[in-house]
């Protein structure tokens, strides 16, 4: 049986509600293959995360609005 290595990459990031910061994030991550995203006050709109790339799958948690959010890229 062969040993096999398999990467994962994580990043955690306070966004402050920035829709600024979101973009750069998804650029970031893009750039940098990162797997699963763990955010911090993310940028709301109409009472959801917004700005997260559709490859990712985000879920949330927050009573009115969602306060946090994580993001999985692969499978």
């Amino acid at each position: 049986m062969e040993n096999t290595i398999v990467e994962l990459k994580c990043a955690q990031i306070n966004m402050q509600h920035s829709k600024g910061a979101t973009a750069n994030l998804m650029k970031y991550a893009e750039d940098n293959k990162i797997d699963i995203i763990c955010i911090q006050e993310a940028y709301i709109h109409q009472g959801r995360a917004a700005g997260i790339d559709s490859n990712y799958r985000t879920y949330t948690a927050g009573e009115a609005q969602s306060r946090t959010a994580i993001t999985i890229r692969n499978k």
